[in-house]
């Protein structure tokens, strides 16, 4: 997997060091997030989806590793930042099995305020199960349109009615 190789650190980012362009030389923020908090935010964001807890793990070194940095110079590190908030409590993750991805209960979890929003199909949440990914494990596995709130993966019991789905947190 891609974030794994650039979670190991083979010779910094593995696309970039593909095309020959060498990582950069400091850890602050520009027009992009630097090297490590982008690989940082996609071990976050692998986290929530259900990879496993080494990608919390990953996250949080890197957050701890440039904390001082970063709170000497917030406006230089906004992106290490954003990722050490993220780990600051357990994530909400919306999980909609649906054969129809414009529907109302999509509507409805697409303008709820989660840290994850995950709108699939059944075959879909079935072969993320299949990869790994905790999150959907189960998911795909019922009939009829659902909605899953979940709580650092700690679902309720899902809904098919849109106005079952909460917009706050």
């Amino acid at each position: 997997m891609l974030l794994d190789a650039a979670l190991a650190g083979v010779g910094g980012d593995p696309q970039l060091a593909a095309l020959g362009i060498p990582p950069a030389p400091d850890h602050t923020d520009g027009d992009l997030p630097s090297d490590d908090a982008a690989v940082a935010q996609a071990a976050l964001t692998a986290w929530r989806l259900g990879a496993g807890d080494r990608y919390r793990e990953a996250a949080a070194a890197a957050a701890e590793r440039l904390a001082a940095r970063a709170l000497e110079q917030p406006f230089a590190h906004g992106s290490i930042l954003r990722v050490a908030a993220g780990l600051a409590e357990p994530p909400r993750q919306l999980v909609v099995v649906t054969e129809s991805p414009d529907g109302e209960l999509a509507r409805a979890a697409r303008r709820a305020d989660a840290d994850v929003v995950a709108v699939l199909t059944p075959a879909q949440a079935r072969a993320f199960a299949a990869a790994g990914f905790e999150l959907f494990e189960a998911k795909g596995d019922v009939d009829g349109e659902r909605a899953y709130d979940c709580r650092a993966f700690v679902c309720r019991l899902p809904v098919s009615d849109p106005a079952g789905v909460s917009a706050a947190r």
